[in-house]
């Protein structure tokens, strides 16, 4: 799969192609992707960023409900919790849309219908749309004013001294829809996985090399659960791995591990075979 990402507030980022390469297993829930990037250089958050891209999966299940609820890693999970960021952004979508009036351009008009005035309700894509160059809600001089006040104080709140890391043992890892703001963002790992108490199933992943940027979001006022590597401040979590792109492996089907240092063993369930 090859396309054509779309071309933003950065000139040198646009232009640029990812391909996306799947492998599947017949028989299995076993997977991989490969991705492939165009050359990549620019500065997020003061950062440098060359050859590099956030990759993420997302699940819906509808509101009040999650497809999971709780997040680990391999061995032991580090982690934080609490997304200042979304907080930050979040107020200045709700200052925006209560601007919005019936005489507001149509485009205007469409998001505030879609989020119908709750952005909590809404998935994090919602967020960000807003502040899209490609959606073109807003002119692209107001974008950047308002990303600039956002970064300004969510860079601050984000490295809060009151922000502590934790590290739990405990092999279903963290309770995440319990966690400030159903968010933690996760240290550096290449194995992880998204659980389901309930039913017992999971989704695995295994990167080629480890990110330090996972974001993790299982929030039941959206039913939206979120594996990404866009880090607490948006910086691009992938190591640099040339442009052959880093590479991830899943498995859609497993089930929690009876203790810490054995790995998880697929099990029969929807959409499965084991």
């Amino acid at each position: 799969m090859t396309v054509r990402i779309p071309d933003g507030l950065l000139p040198e980022l646009h232009g640029k192609w990812i391909t996306i390469d799947w492998t599947f297993t017949l028989g299995t829930p076993w997977f991989e992707r490969h991705y492939r990037l165009s050359e990549v250089a620019t500065e997020v958050d003061g950062r440098s960023v060359v050859d590099k891209l956030t990759v993420g999966d997302e699940f819906e299940a509808g509101v009040g409900a999650l497809v999971f609820d709780r997040f680990a890693t391999w061995g032991a999970t580090t982690f934080r919790e609490g997304a200042p960021y979304s907080a930050i952004l979040a107020r200045s979508v709700r200052r925006i849309v209560a601007q919005i009036s019936d005489d507001s351009p149509a485009e205007l008009r469409a998001y505030r219908d879609a989020i119908a005035g709750d952005i909590t309700a809404a998935n994090w894509d919602w967020y960000w749309r807003l502040f899209s160059a490609w959606e073109d809600f807003l002119p692209h001089d107001r974008i950047r004013s308002e990303l600039a006040a956002v970064r300004a104080e969510a860079h601050r709140a984000s490295d809060a001294a009151d922000r502590f890391w934790k590290v739990t043992v405990d092999p279903l890892g963290v309770d995440v829809p319990a966690a400030v703001q159903s968010t933690i963002f996760v240290g550096p790992a290449d194995r992880s996985a998204a659980l389901n108490t309930k039913t017992g199933y999971g989704m695995v992943w295994w990167t080629s090399k480890p990110s330090g940027g996972f974001g993790i979001q299982q929030r039941r006022e959206s039913g939206w659960s979120n594996w990404g590597t866009n880090s607490e401040k948006e910086d691009r979590g992938p190591p640099s791995a040339g442009r052959r792109g880093p590479r991830r492996r899943g498995s859609g089907c497993t089930r929690r591990c009876p203790v810490g240092d054995r790995p998880c063993q697929p099990v029969r369930g929807p959409g499965c075979r084991s």
